[in-house]
């Protein structure tokens, strides 16, 4: 941790509004007591803490004592002396004053329980002695609220339970009473015999005492936690060891700490408990006989929890003695009875503590001795996870080998493929202390699809590479061929930099032409599948794709055969006859839905919706990519490739459609995703935040920008959105520097610098330059012209490639490049050098509408708004205002602020506003500068002083004199109007 600040307050909102109703009154029957209980570290402190300083804060006098364990003795009363100690030292009058009342009441302040004090007091009656501290703090309480605070009671004395016992008793039966009383206590320290349990319940039952359990932090809340704690240092902390914290923990606050603690001594996943953690929870089981002790040895090998028979058979103990040290451990909430006639640690650190403590003979042979009853099957419930794991902890690695194979394949088959890939690596690393064949090719080509269908395509690839290093001399053609062609298919679904072209070609030339075999089918199928990458290989890729079938269906190898079909059709889609490429892709899916095969069909029915995505069916696009995540979900493989892809296409279709709510809704309703995906999604979501004006979008994108760097999809989609958001912000610099990177990475990526989607990057960028060159100087036009230029040329040679390969555009191409030569247009129109005619600037956007009118709705309200500027440029103001009007119905519809804000720009929207503006009242000027910051009604009336309702009609008569629908698009309004002046952070309105 980087920092000595105290640890936030996460996930105790609920408990802490209840503590605070004792105080205000709002807390249910009005009780004047509670007491907090729950297991160490689970946040009780933290929570009193707060709610002491918020009572504080409101005037309350807070006084806070606390119970000592001092190895078995306890000072009497000491929670209670402390409390009034601190007091005297702070209020020594108030003290004094106390001590005049209440004389027995000097009994207990620090000062006379010295040691050497002469004792000459006297005894002492407890009842006067409990009056005097109950007469104290009424007294106190005379012109004030007064908090008591005593934690940790659960070493409290005999005395001070009596004590704090009458208080309550007095207390609950004085409602609405000056004074509340807080405890706290650790529930797991309350073993059957301790005297606080049968108090504690006592307590309960009083009618003004209310008890609050804390119960371990949702996963979000320590996750909120550590990063908080982590603070600088949170670069350090992937999701991976965030994961592992988080695991660990188990929503225990203080164990999260001392984890993050150790990670940043160590910079890395430390295998055991931190040493002054594992201390502290092994003390607990000091107290406890040798025998239990021994079981919980048991426990801690088998795996945090075990069944009773399994237990029974490896402990060695006679039933009453497994009995009596079962008894002894639950009772000390060591362990927890399971409802399936078993035994589980209270924690899992625990476990992890009790099991490092065990010396290396002991962890042997109890591993020997569990992997010895699973391996017999003797009882049920034992799994080949379990016995490879016992075995490789025994050092029989041959049965760890096999049992983690089968072990992998029935993840694989239970629709777990991320604990299937734990087990076939955990496998692997036998190799090659066990001479398996299967750790050739078998192996790792499990891993690499368990890899792959749990969303981390690229552990695949490093999977499979790592195989094709360590591939024996002696190894096989067939061999070297089936590594290389799992390679080829992986590397497909990725950006690694792989030739894969070149990988097939390897693969197939190591394979005999006949006679025909399913290994020849699959490299012919890769081969075409490869060439397909690029049109420039259309011709060769339906040749081998063909060929691909031909064998296929001679060996009878249906997947193949469907896989090369779907090859087939996805080339076919560039040539000018797309009626038969949707027929291809048709046949693909039935055939791939035949073959049972779940790859192959999510690549077919991908290839359908992609294909009817780019030829501008939206809708039937969308319902086809929602289709293929459906058919992932189902077969258990969400994150499978396709499979994940078609949820970011999905919303993606649905931005494009105008239905951005949905697009957010799918683009947020996964958080389990694997971080890959995740970011998929997020960049996806990226476009509909920006096209909002959402003051944080930037900060969105950027969070997910290292992805690029692996994806270049990934970076057109994220890049694109954010070239928006720093144009809507006015950083024009920023927004080119995105549009070089994103073109730059994408280049690189995929070893083509003219891709289709410089029509798209460069339009934007262009749009860019032109709303930002009117107000330019002179050298500053010249350079905007001359990189407009370059822009234009890249569209025109990219443009000419292409349908000089497929014979025309697509319709979403077409729609970019119509937009670039508008755009291009605008900007010599704006910058005053080699200026169009009026009519080919108006001609340049009227095209642009006309292309993006195949469905992209936002686009064509974009395009339509510039015609209308063009439009009022040239001399139409009554065409400008039906094409401003049509833009603005579908701009207000999609909440899209920025754009109407850009029409409100227009010549006739800048007169209104200037005549709105002679309309604000001070009041409302004040008002919609706060309102442009981001601040809510209530935030504004306490600023102004005014009340929440009177600043709703404030804000309803602001958004009506400026035509705005809501507050983001009156901020926005505004801030076109020059309405905001130099308000600092004006373009934060939240959103």
């Amino acid at each position: 941790m980087t920092s000595a600040e105290p640890a936030p307050l996460v996930g105790r909102d609920a408990e802490l509004a209840t503590l605070r109703g004792l105080l205000d009154g709002s807390a249910p029957g009005g009780p004047g007591a509670a007491i907090v209980s729950g297991e160490a570290g689970i946040g009780k402190t933290r929570l009193l803490r707060e709610f002491a300083r918020s009572a504080a804060a409101e005037g309350a006098l807070v006084l806070v004592g606390h119970c000592v364990s001092f190895g078995g003795d306890a000072v009497p009363f000491l929670p209670v002396s402390e409390a009034f100690g601190r007091l005297a030292r702070d209020e020594p009058d108030t003290v004094d004053r106390l001590r005049a009342h209440y004389p027995p009441l000097a009994r207990l302040l620090p000062h006379r329980r010295l040691v050497g004090s002469d004792g000459t007091e006297g005894r002492l009656d407890p009842a006067d002695l409990y009056e005097a501290v109950l007469g104290a703090l009424f007294d106190l309480s005379a012109d004030r609220r007064v908090l008591l605070v005593v934690e940790d009671l659960h070493w409290a004395d005999g005395a001070t339970r009596d004590l704090f016992g009458f208080l309550l008793a007095r207390l609950s039966g004085e409602p609405g009473a000056p004074v509340v009383l807080v405890a706290s206590y650790r529930s797991d320290d309350l073993h059957r015999r301790h005297p606080l349990r049968t108090v504690a319940l006592e307590w309960g039952r009083l009618p003004g005492v209310m008890r609050v359990g804390l119960e371990p932090l949702e996963r979000a809340d320590v996750a909120a936690l550590v990063r908080a704690l982590a603070g600088g240092s949170l670069a350090d902390l992937d999701e991976k060891a965030l994961d592992d914290v988080l695991d660990r923990a188990q929503g225990n606050a203080f164990f999260a700490e001392q984890l993050l603690a150790e990670r940043s001594v160590h910079r890395a996943s430390s295998a055991g408990v931190p040493r002054d953690l594992a201390d502290l929870l092994l003390l607990r089981l000091e107290r406890l006989s040798g025998e239990t002790r021994h079981v919980l040895q048991v426990v801690a090998v088998a795996g945090r929890q075990i069944d009773h028979d399994r237990l029974a058979r490896v402990a060695g103990l006679d039933d009453a003695a497994l009995d009596a040290a079962l008894r002894e451990a639950t009772d000390a909430h060591v362990l927890d009875r399971m409802p399936t006639d078993g035994y589980a640690f209270r924690h899992a650190l625990l476990a992890e503590a009790v099991y490092d403590d065990l010396l290396p003979g002991e962890r042997r042979r109890h591993h020997a001795q569990f992997a010895e009853v699973i391996a017999r099957q003797e009882l049920p419930g034992g799994t080949d996870a379990d016995l490879a794991r016992h075995a490789r902890e025994a050092g029989d690695l041959e049965t760890a080998f096999d049992a983690g194979i089968r072990a992998g394949d029935e993840a694989m088959r239970v629709a777990a493929p991320g604990e299937a890939l734990r087990l076939y690596e955990a496998a692997q690393e036998l190799a090659p202390p066990v001479a398996d064949p299967r750790t050739v090719v078998e192996l790792p080509r499990k891993a690499a699809i368990a890899a792959s269908h749990a969303g981390n395509p690229f552990r695949a690839v490093h999977l499979l590479e790592e195989a094709l290093r360590r591939m024996p001399e002696d190894a096989t053609p067939d061999v070297h061929a089936t590594l290389l062609i799992e390679l080829t298919e992986h590397a497909l679904t990725v950006d690694a930099g792989h030739d894969v072209i070149e990988l097939a070609r390897q693969a197939l030339g190591a394979i005999p032409e006949e006679p025909p075999t399913a290994l020849r089918a699959r490299a012919l199928a890769a081969l075409a599948r490869a060439l397909s990458t690029s049109d420039r290989n259309a011709d060769e890729s339906i040749e081998y794709a063909e060929y691909a079938r031909s064998v296929a269906v001679q060996v009878g190898i249906a997947n193949v055969e469907a896989e090369a079909v779907t090859t087939r059709g996805r080339v076919e889609r560039w040539r000018a006859d797309p009626a038969h490429a949707e027929r291809l892709l048709r046949d693909s899916m039935a055939r791939a839905r035949e073959s049972g095969d779940l790859p192959a069909r999510l690549r077919s029915v991908f290839s359908l919706a992609l294909f009817q995505y780019e030829r501008g069916q939206l809708e039937a696009g969308r319902d086809t990519f929602a289709e293929v995540a459906e058919i992932a979900r189902d077969g258990g493989r969400p994150w499978a490739p396709y499979g994940a892809d078609a949820l970011i296409m999905r919303a993606q279709a649905d931005y494009a459609i105008g239905n951005w709510d949905e697009a957010i809704r799918t683009t947020e309703s996964y958080p389990e995703a694997p971080p890959l995906h995740r970011a998929g999604l997020a960049l996806a979501g990226l476009a509909v935040h920006a096209g909002r004006g959402a003051a944080d979008a930037a900060r969105r994108g950027e969070a997910h920008r290292a992805w690029w760097k692996r994806d270049a999809v990934l970076g057109i989609i994220g890049g694109s959105a954010l070239i928006d958001a720093y144009g809507n912000l006015g950083a024009a610099d920023a927004a080119l520097a995105m549009h070089d990177d994103v073109v730059e990475t994408v280049a690189t990526l995929w070893g083509n610098r003219w891709f289709d989607a410089r029509f798209r990057l460069h339009a934007l960028a262009l749009g860019v330059l032109a709303g930002a060159v009117a107000p330019a100087g002179d050298a500053e036009r010249a350079a905007a012209i001359e990189r407009g230029g370059q822009l234009i040329a890249d569209v025109r040679r990219v443009a000419e490639g292409v349908v000089g390969r497929r014979g025309a555009l697509g319709p979403e191409s077409g729609a970019w490049v119509a937009r670039a030569e508008a755009e291009w247009a605008r900007l010599r129109w704006g910058a005053g050098i080699d200026v169009p005619t009026a009519e080919e600037l108006v001609a340049a956007w009227r095209t642009a509408v006309a292309e993006f009118d195949y469905g992209h709705r936002y686009e064509t309200a974009r395009s339509r708004a510039r015609l209308a500027a063009a439009l009022a440029a040239t001399g139409d103001p009554a065409g400008a205002q039906r094409e401003a009007d049509a833009a603005r119905v579908v701009a207000r519809g999609l909440g899209a602020a920025p754009l109407l804000a850009e029409l409100s720009a227009l010549p006739a929207s800048r007169a209104a506003a200037e005549r709105r503006d002679a309309e604000l009242t001070p009041r409302e000027q004040q008002v919609l500068e706060l309102l442009a910051l981001g601040r809510t009604n209530r935030q504004i009336g306490r600023a102004l002083f005014i009340s929440d309702k009177t600043v709703s009609v404030h804000v309803s008569n602001l958004m009506a004199k400026l035509g705005a629908a809501g507050r983001t698009e009156a901020a926005a309004l505004a801030r076109r109007a020059g309405l905001l002046g130099d308000v600092p952070g004006a373009n934060s309105v939240a959103t």
